[in-house]
C-alpha cells in the first residue's frame, strides 16, 4: 500500500516537473531574441545620454552668453549713424547675415568655357612694352616658388602627403639653408601643421630660421 502511494507521489512530481519546463519553454520560445541587439541598444543609450548633456551644456552656455552679452562693451565709439552699426558686430544668436550672393545661383550664371587667357592661361591677358626696359633701365623679376598641394585633390590627404608634400617641405629647408636670400611661400596649413608635428625640435629651429 505504502509502495503504491510513493509511486503515485513520485509520478505526480515528475509530472509536475516536466509540465512546469514546458511551460517555461514555451514563454521562452515567446520572448524576442535580443541577445545580438544588447550591444547596440547599450550604444543607443549612451548616445542618448551624451545628447542630453551636451543640449543642457549648450543651453546652459547660451544662457550664459545672453546675460554678458550686455555687459561686453563695442570698440567702436556708437553714434546716432546707421553706418557705425553696420561696421560692428552685433552678438546675437539669431542674427542671419546678409548675403547679396548665393552661391547655387552663380553656378547657373557660370559658364565653365575656361577661356585661353594668353600667357597666363586662366588669367588676364599680360601685355608688355619692350621698350619700357634697357641696360640702362632693366626689368626687376624676383622668383619666389609657391605651393600648390590641394588637400583632397586626385588623391587623399595622406596620400598626397606622403606621396609629394613631405618630400617638398623637406626639400624646401635644405634649399633655403643654402642661401638665406631665397623665399618660399607656404600656403596649405594643413599639410605643414601634419609636416611640423614630425620634426623634432632641431629641425623646427632651423624652419623657424
Amino acid at each position: 500500500m505504502k509502495l503504491k502511494r510513493l509511486v503515485t507521489l513520485f509520478g505526480a512530481i515528475v509530472l509536475i516537473f516536466v509540465a512546469g519546463l514546458l511551460y517555461v519553454s514555451r514563454n521562452l520560445s515567446l520572448l524576442p531574441d535580443r541577445g545580438g541587439s544588447i550591444r547596440e541598444e547599450l550604444n543607443n543609450n549612451n548616445w542618448i545620454h551624451y545628447r542630453d548633456k551636451s543640449s543642457k551644456d549648450d543651453k546652459v552656455v547660451n544662457e550664459k552668453i545672453l546675460e554678458e552679452r550686455h555687459d561686453i562693451k563695442s570698440p567702436i565709439p556708437l553714434g546716432s549713424t546707421d553706418m557705425i552699426y553696420d561696421a560692428s558686430c552685433p552678438i546675437q544668436l539669431d542674427y542671419i547675415p546678409y548675403t547679396q550672393i548665393q552661391m547655387l545661383d552663380v553656378y547657373k550664371d557660370l559658364k565653365f568655357d575656361n577661356p585661353d587667357g594668353g600667357v597666363w592661361k586662366q588669367g588676364w591677358k599680360i601685355e608688355v612694352d619692350e621698350k619700357m626696359w634697357n641696360k640702362e633701365h632693366k626689368l626687376k623679376v624676383f622668383v619666389i616658388p609657391h605651393s600648390h598641394n590641394d588637400p583632397g585633390w586626385v588623391k587623399t590627404f595622406d596620400e598626397y602627403y606622403n606621396a609629394q608634400t613631405r618630400n617638398i617641405l623637406n626639400n624646401m629647408v635644405e634649399q633655403l639653408s643654402e642661401d638665406p636670400r631665397r623665399k618660399f611661400i607656404w600656403a596649405e596649413i594643413s599639410f605643414f601643421a601634419t609636416w611640423w608635428n614630425e620634426l623634432d625640435q632641431d629641425g623646427k629651429e632651423t624652419v623657424k630660421r
